[in-house]
């Protein structure tokens, strides 16, 4: 599913979040999933959203269960 919204500036993803606290950068988590960066880049801006597969492997590589970005992606949803 894809979508667009404005988000406060100051409100990082989830996903932003985790991946700077590990210090990954966005290409390397990228080419870790089998994604492009514009692609991780329009998750962390949140103006798409992970399809399943790519969902889990995000959950895996950081270690969360999935739950944990998808409340992100449904509380972002119920503000449009």
């Amino acid at each position: 599913m894809k979508y667009t919204t404005t988000s406060p500036p100051n409100k990082q993803s989830r996903l932003r979040t985790l991946r700077l606290s590990r210090g990954i950068s966005q290409s390397a988590l990228a080419a870790t999933i089998g994604v492009s960066i514009r692609t991780v880049k329009y998750w962390e801006h949140r103006q798409r959203t992970p399809n399943a597969a790519s969902l889990l492997a995000l959950a895996h590589y950081f270690d969360i269960p999935p739950e944990y970005l998808l409340d992100s992606i449904v509380t972002n949803l119920m503000q449009k």
